[in-house]
């Protein structure tokens, strides 16, 4: 597990607002807790770290508000089995790859923009974080990894969930995502077994886009 960040106070106000938006997943909220989230906010950024609100990144991306992130995590339940192999669908900053890293015995880690892997891949590294691999590459199309996972994530909002990543799944996997409906986003749970319904998000989420980029 991570050291506490410096600050524990700042950290422990994030877990209670967590809470109080209904996030009770003891292991999610231990880990954003331990994992300071300004170590992988832009330079200049920290004092909007532990805020409940977006950071731009670059590339047009930005990190997932933490209660946002904390839904999609909870609703993938780490709880009820420990470990695992887990794939993460964008990868943004690479922070929502390091609280993964700590649930999980393996993480695999997906960004359609080059530059963002390579800067996400080098912090994960200096974290000392060695069973995280980030590859640069399209997470909504024919995946560059092979199954099964045990836990799927989708970092940002999609019209349909590919149904190449529910076949990726393990017989008791689970994947969280951001859906759009009638210009909303809600939260489906998606297993071998069928679809499930998740909370509403009242915040405006970055889309993921298909394919590679190939200019950044």
């Amino acid at each position: 597990m991570a050291e506490l960040t410096e600050d524990p106070h700042r950290a422990a106000r994030l877990v209670l607002a967590l809470r109080q938006q209904g996030v009770m997943s003891s292991p999610v909220l231990k880990v954003m807790e331990a994992v300071d989230r300004a170590d992988f906010a832009p330079e200049g950024s920290g004092g909007l770290a532990f805020e409940d609100t977006s950071i731009p990144i670059g590339c047009g991306q930005t990190m997932l508000p933490p209660a946002v992130l904390a839904q999609l995590l909870a609703a993938v339940r780490f709880e009820d089995e420990a470990g695992g192999r887990t794939l993460i669908i964008g990868t943004g900053s690479g922070y929502s790859t390091a609280l993964c890293a700590e649930l999980s015995e393996e993480v695999i880690s997906l960004e359609r923009h080059a530059s963002l892997a390579e800067a996400a891949a080098k912090r994960l590294e200096g974290r000392g974080l060695r069973t995280v691999k980030v590859l640069h590459g399209d997470g909504l199309g024919a995946l560059p990894v092979t199954g099964p996972f045990d836990r799927i994530v989708l970092m940002g909002t999609v019209e349909d969930v590919p149904m190449s990543l529910v076949k990726a799944l393990s017989p008791k996997g689970r994947l969280s995502a951001p859906v759009m409906h009638d210009g909303h986003a809600r939260i489906e749970i998606h297993t071998p077994d069928g679809v499930e319904s998740g909370p509403s998000l009242d915040r405006v989420l970055t889309p993921l886009r298909p394919g590679v980029a190939h200019l950044l």
